[in-house]
């Protein structure tokens, strides 16, 4: 699962960058607490990625998201969770995070969706651009030409 502060820059901005800091440190305190079984990592742009068994994590979150609306006191900052099932042949860490970031993206800027689980339709749009991607880049290295 990955976690993003939605609102970290606006907090930070308005009460400071010591207060922000704060808010961090409580929020990863509050997550290594919570997540018995797993490992939490702290990534760059106020994300976590968090590793954990699947069962009981729709009632974790829920729990993990009361208690930071509690320790940050105000409405300017939530928090934002994707989820995304490791399968058996997962094997690369890059493609795991990437799929659980593009659940991420499809809450975009809408505040009252704080989970996004990963599904197929998100598999395609991530397919899309991979290609895209791909295809760009090998025109431009001159593998392809037109």
């Amino acid at each position: 699962m990955t976690l993003n502060i939605a609102g970290m820059s606006v907090y930070s901005n308005f009460y400071g960058l010591k207060k922000g800091d704060q808010l961090l440190r409580e929020l990863s305190e509050l997550l290594v607490s919570e997540i018995k079984e797993g490992h939490v990592y702290y990534n760059k742009d106020d994300r976590f990625l968090i590793l954990t068994v699947a069962e009981g994590i729709d009632e974790k979150i829920k729990e993990i998201h009361e208690k930071f609306v509690n320790l940050a006191k105000n409405k300017a900052v939530d928090l934002q969770f994707s989820l995304y099932q490791i399968l058996d042949d997962d094997q690369n860490i890059m493609m795991i995070t990437q799929r659980a970031n593009q659940a991420m993206k499809e809450i975009g800027l809408d505040r009252r969706v704080y989970v996004k689980k990963y599904d197929p339709a998100v598999e395609e749009d991530l397919e899309e651009s991979y290609f895209l991607n791909n295809f760009s880049r090998a025109m431009t290295e001159g593998c392809l030409t037109a």
